[in-house]
């Protein structure tokens, strides 16, 4: 099954329809599917797929020399070029009658040994290209889509799959096994992957996870040493995390590390995709109220259950493990989960017009209170200069009443200037009445009601 995640593929289709030059940018980190949807977009389609190699520089022209003559044939001046520029010029004609795809995968790896590749490439997208039916597509990393959207003709950034997505692949499963699914992969591709199988699920949790030999139970390991020149360092941060929020003080005490060291180690994770710097919704980016969180799902299930119990595990005994640790913790797990679902229901209808105001995206909000002297925390939250969005959410099989509303009215003293909304999520249900009671000030939704409605928003021929 492909889910053609925010239209990136029809986004690609109407670009190559125009019969002309275009060029575009795909950012993403691994695991994202940007194969299957390079595939999926390629298919039928005249196309020069060239993954740029960690060598050196005529390696790579070496190489992409060689491919251009299998997919173009043994032209002349393919077969006479020395260098890259007359790679460059030939491809370009090749497309002049015909079009031409030309994709060029991992591109820091081919410009990293000849930065002057870089101004030639644009020089030529700009001028000598201009006249050709070439599609050329550019592969980065997702870490670079902040700072060259502005400048880069049709950004396309490839994200984890939301829940509402998610459980697309997986509708034969019961909700709340979705809802772990997603909780464990975060919604990436690649980590979906391993529970698209006819396993049951929670056996396939422990063969990936709680066995030497299980595809992920070595994963976060590997990718540290690989990445990172201390990786203990990481290694410790990382388990100082969990699955909950830290202050970056908690962080030092764990890893003896100074502010500056602990700080500069989340950004370096903040890059690899493994952790979020989380702020209030009502500040701006260098608050001081920062706190950090594991943002790959791999990584926050691995150093929650399986890094505190490897000795057991390697020993033989991760089928105890499992059973006796982990599965009795699996609903508690999905709470903080749900909190993820439920902001992420926030953000679906807000870019569907259908939030109370508009807004950047949904958070949570803490602070201290003015007078009561402690931390007040609101789950979900969201903010523009005016309204302030309020939310709870209940993992719980027990149906809401008003005392539910009533704990998250408390907040409203905190924010005397801006109209306040309310909005409360449960797993199961509601007493009837609540927004009749309070007007339209107060919403409530129900697990069910979400997945009901953005089935039907989402909803696309492949999956329908």
């Amino acid at each position: 099954m492909f889910l053609d995640k925010d239209n990136h593929l029809a986004k690609l289709n109407e670009l190559y329809g125009q019969n002309c030059f275009q060029s575009a940018a795909l950012y993403c980190d691994a695991g994202m599917g940007k194969t299957t949807l390079l595939r999926q977009f390629s298919a039928g389609k005249r196309t020069l797929y060239f993954k740029s190699l960690e060598t050196t520089d005529n390696e790579n022209f070496l190489a992409l020399k060689e491919e251009a003559i299998r997919v173009l044939g043994p032209l002349e001046k393919l077969k006479a070029a020395k260098r890259f520029a007359e790679l460059f010029r030939t491809i370009g004609k090749s497309a002049r009658e015909e079009s031409l795809v030309f994709i060029i995968d991992d591109y820091p790896h081919l410009i990293n040994k000849n930065r002057r590749l870089s101004t030639l490439i644009q020089s030529y997208m700009t001028k000598e290209w201009k006249n050709s039916r070439l599609f050329i597509i550019l592969c980065k990393p997702a870490s670079l889509y902040e700072k060259e959207q502005l400048q880069t003709a049709h950004p396309l950034l490839l994200k984890p799959f939301t829940f509402f997505e998610t459980r697309q692949l997986f509708r034969h499963l019961p909700v709340e096994q979705q809802i772990c699914i997603f909780g464990i992969t975060g919604g990436v591709p690649g980590y979906l992957t391993y529970f698209v199988n006819d396993k049951p699920f929670q056996e396939n949790l422990y063969q990936l996870f709680f066995t030497e030999e299980g595809a992920l139970y070595r994963r976060p390991t590997k990718f540290l040493k690989v990445h990172l020149s201390e990786p203990e360092l990481a290694h410790s941060a990382l388990l100082c995390l969990g699955a909950k929020r830290r202050k970056l003080h908690e962080i030092c005490e764990r890893t003896e590390l100074t502010p500056s060291a602990a700080g500069s180690l989340m950004n370096t994770l903040d890059l690899l995709g493994l952790v979020d710097k989380i702020i209030p919704v009502t500040e701006d980016a260098g608050s001081r109220r920062t706190l950090y969180r594991t943002s790959d799902g791999v990584f926050r299930f691995w150093y929650t259950f399986a890094a505190p119990h490897r000795s057991a595990i390697e020993m033989g005994y991760g089928r105890e493990v499992f059973e006796k640790e982990v599965l009795p913790s699996l609903d508690r797990y999905s709470k903080e989960t749900f909190e993820d679902i439920c902001r992420q229901y926030l953000d679906l209808i807000s870019s569907l017009g259908q939030a109370p105001f508009p807004f950047d995206h949904a958070g949570s909000w803490w602070g201290q209170h003015p007078t009561r002297k402690r931390t007040e925390y609101v789950p979900i939250a969201a903010a523009d200069d005016s309204n302030i969005l309020l939310g709870d959410c209940f993992w719980t099989d027990e149906w809401i009443d008003l005392e539910g509303l009533q704990s998250l009215q408390k907040h409203a003293s905190l924010f005397p200037h801006s109209t306040i909304w309310y909005y409360l999520f449960a797993k199961s249900g509601f007493v009837s009445g609540m927004e009749t009671i309070y007007g339209d000030t107060v919403k409530v939704f129900t697990l069910e009601q979400m997945c009901t409605y953005a089935d039907a928003a989402i909803c696309t021929p492949d999956i329908c």
